[in-house]
This record gives structure tokens, C-alpha cells and sequence, in this order.
């Protein structure tokens, strides 16, 4: 039997993990920094030492107007992949909907190591 705003409850823990996640997911860029993968890359910002222009450069990193060529551990889209195939793994009434969920999950990782724009350290 379906219990009334069960939805909303898969809904709630879905969110509250993902938010977790994406938290420690911040505090591993503010310890963590690696080198960009893709040699190419060159810094596109300058603070001069000023800690008020960290701030804002720190902001525009966020919101993708300024790339910092670097990289940093862990990877949210396979935060979210995962997170999204052990909801279905969890919930799903029926095997062919969890089993297409593993394969989904599996191939996003899959192509996240192929476009090489993330370390494998970052994937795993």
C-alpha cells in the first residue's frame, strides 16, 4: 500500500543526502586543489593579494563566469549519479527499473572517465 506523501519522503531524504554531499563537496574545494586536467587550460583571474577580490573572483568561480583551471576532489555529477541510482536501487517496484538505473549510473561513469575532464581520482 502507498502511503500518503511517500513522494514527498523519497523526495526529502533524496535532497537532504544531495545537500550533504555537495557541503562536503565544498569543503573538499577549499583544502583540495589539483592541477586542471586538460593541459590547455590557463587561469583566467588575478587577485593581486586582495582578500575582498578573492572574495568576488571566489563568487564568479561559483556561478562558472571565471574558470580557475583546476580540478577539484570529487566529482558532483557522479555524486548525483550514484545518489540517484541507490534511490532507484531503494525504491523501484519492480527489477527492470533498478537494473536500468545501474546500467544509467554505470554509463555516466563510464563517460565522465572517457571525456577526460575529471581526474579518476574525482570519478572514484
Amino acid at each position: 500500500p502507498v502511503l500518503p506523501f511517500q513522494n514527498l519522503v523519497v523526495l526529502r531524504r533524496v535532497l537532504w543526502i544531495l545537500s550533504l554531499l555537495y557541503l562536503f563537496r565544498t569543503v573538499s574545494f577549499l583544502v583540495t586543489t589539483v592541477p586542471s586536467p586538460l593541459p590547455q587550460c590557463v587561469p583566467k583571474y588575478s587577485t593581486g593579494g586582495d582578500v575582498e577580490a578573492y572574495l568576488r573572483m571566489v563568487g564568479k568561480m561559483v556561478s562558472g563566469k571565471v574558470s580557475s583551471c583546476t580540478d577539484n576532489i570529487y566529482s558532483g555529477h557522479t555524486a548525483l549519479a550514484t545518489v540517484l541510482v541507490f534511490t532507484f536501487i531503494t525504491y523501484a517496484w519492480h527489477w527492470t527499473f533498478k537494473l536500468y538505473a545501474l546500467m544509467h549510473g554505470l554509463s555516466v561513469v563510464v563517460s565522465l572517465l572517457l571525456t577526460r575532464l575529471h581526474y579518476s581520482i574525482d570519478i572514484i
